[in-house]
């Protein structure tokens, strides 16, 4: 387990943010802690919705701008709406 794994493994961090980039990074064996997920500042690919959205509540934050956030919650099955 690497570095922020291990971090939010050690932190028993339960709820964070993190850029799909990162994301990649992890397996949620490594992370079981969180619980709930928020995603964004790049695209968000079906694969990561994929593998996160039946372990934990998954949000897709798009549009974010210095005062307006958009944001999509994906169920367990992957399907987005609205939040």
């Amino acid at each position: 387990m690497g570095g922020i794994a291990n971090l939010i493994t050690r932190k028993e961090i339960t709820r964070t943010f993190l850029t799909p980039t990162l994301l990649n990074l992890l397996k949620p064996e490594e992370v079981a802690c969180l619980q709930f997920l928020t995603v964004g500042d790049e695209p968000v690919t079906q694969r990561l919705i994929d593998i996160w959205a039946p372990r934990l509540s998954l949000v897709e934050a798009i549009g974010m701008t210095e005062g307006v956030g958009i944001a999509n919650a994906i169920d367990v099955s992957g399907k987005k709406c609205r939040a």
